[in-house]
């Protein structure tokens, strides 16, 4: 198995999470897989690449001149993550996720793991339609204790990968529910990025009505969040319409979240957002 994982910072360093995750995943692994990681550092701190060829290996480790280096020359994969600071849409604050189209076409993955905040919305299923099979992210908090944990690879050798997926959000949704004083109102999304026509063009229709009324949904309380508000609000603007429901709720082939999300919305299960950020 290959795994191609980019990893963006913000700041001068890296992260202690970021490190626990390479041990994570260096664990899990066996002679078999072989993981390629981009990392780079905003503030002109440079981009490097360490590539774990199995369990046992050295790790390979490289600085590139170009800062660029993470996007450009990619192998194929079998998973794409990325992980780092996001705000629905934007990667670090400043990547639209349209500039990954090309890298992630390049990989050609089956699976793509936002590792980060708010990119469960329904512009990124857009823009990531096709592109894989699945989606794994999350509509609101991803916290350091991310996706990428010590049982992945060995979830992802089960010959479903639907279902290594929904295991792979349990365990995301159990470690943070043991977090402690660092728990968040987190969820996590399984996305079908081969889903039916028609229900690209419900969300597609739900989409552009949002797009037109953003107005509507800026003082949404109860179903809102930081960066924008659900889709069951649109929907319901729009009339409650049955039909766009039940085929929104068909892309979303799993769902789970933690106890404080749980107890914020009084026990209502929520799923892919709708970002307020403009494009």
């Amino acid at each position: 198995m290959r795994i191609f994982w980019v990893q963006i910072e913000d700041d001068r360093k890296y992260t202690s999470s970021f490190f626990e995750d390479i041990k994570f995943l260096h664990e899990g692994s066996d002679e078999s897989d072989e993981i390629i990681i981009r990392y780079k550092a905003v503030n002109n701190f440079g981009s490097y690449e360490i590539k774990l060829s199995n369990k046992k290996s050295v790790w390979q480790y490289k600085k590139y001149k170009d800062d660029l280096a993470p996007f450009e020359n990619p192998p194929s994969a079998d998973i794409f993550i990325y992980s780092g600071h996001a705000i629905a849409l934007y990667l670090v604050e400043q990547y639209h996720i349209k500039e990954f189209i090309p890298l992630i076409k390049k990989i050609n993955p089956k699976l793509i793991i936002f590792d980060c905040c708010y990119m469960g919305c329904l512009k990124t299923v857009q823009y990531m339609y096709g592109l894989a099979d699945y989606l794994i992210c999350c509509s609101t908090t991803s916290p350091n204790f991310g996706f990428v944990g010590r049982n992945m690879l060995k979830n992802l050798r089960m010959k479903r990968l639907e279902s290594a997926c929904k295991n792979i959000i349990d365990d995301f949704i159990e470690r943070n529910e043991q977090a402690g004083s660092l728990n968040y109102r987190t969820n996590g999304l399984l996305v079908d990025l081969k889903a039916d026509k028609k229900i690209m063009d419900a969300a597609d229709e739900v989409q552009t009505y949002f797009e037109e009324n953003k107005n509507k949904f800026v003082k949404i309380e109860k179903t809102s969040y930081k960066y924008g508000v659900w889709i069951d609000s649109v929907v319901g603007q729009m009339g409650n319409k049955k039909e766009l429901k039940e085929s929104l709720e068909k892309l979303v082939l799993y769902y789970s979240q933690n106890t404080p999300l749980k107890e914020y919305l009084d026990g209502e299960k929520i799923n892919i957002g709708l970002s307020l950020i403009e494009e």
